[in-house]
């Protein structure tokens, strides 16, 4: 037999198989990839953030937010990162929480990036889920803030005119209106 050893693949090898599996529609041997990428290097935070995002699109918001949280115990500086403050906001709005723990995520997430229009347009959406004046006053702000950074952010138009209607501002729910159905 000769010298040769089968080694395994660094962990990056399996992130970049997973990649196309994943486009190739191969998911469940995608997924398997990504596990391996990690059972090889157990604190590999490039592993998680891939991972975190394959599941984010495969719809697992669960098993998403649970690698967020592993990013988080692996890495505390993490927890100034965007786009993980973002996306556990959104796994758990997803997961069915539409108050308390997204709301404060995504006002972590709008300290450290004040211009982030989705962190904006998602926290001002679960404002407006609330049941008082209060939380729509609240909506209505974010809103005017990512009409601002978004000019055609359509969604936030309707969404305006919708809190405006609840909040008995006739003008301005009618203007919205015309401006979301031109």
């Amino acid at each position: 037999m000769s010298g040769y050893q089968k080694k395994n693949p660094p962990p990056e090898a399996h992130l970049h198989l997973a990649y196309g599996l994943e486009k190739n529609g191969q998911i469940q041997d995608a997924e398997r990839e990504l596990l391996a990428a990690i059972r090889l290097r157990p604190n590999y935070l490039k592993g998680y953030r891939w991972l975190t995002e394959f599941h984010k699109r495969q719809g697992k918001y669960q098993d998403a937010h649970a690698s967020y949280q592993k990013l988080l115990e692996l890495d505390a500086s993490q927890a100034k990162d965007p786009d993980l403050l973002f996306n556990l906001a959104f796994s758990h709005q997803k997961l069915g929480d539409r108050t308390e723990r997204p709301i404060r995520y995504y006002k972590e997430l709008l300290q450290v990036a004040p211009t982030h229009v989705q962190g904006n347009f998602n926290l001002a959406y679960a404002y407006r889920d609330g049941a008082s004046k209060h939380d729509w006053s609240r909506a209505t702000v974010l809103y005017k803030k990512v009409l601002e950074l978004d000019s055609d952010y359509t969604e936030a138009i309707f969404h305006l005119a919708t809190l405006y209607w609840k909040l008995g501002n006739e003008t301005e729910a009618r203007r919205h209106d015309q401006l979301y159905l031109q």
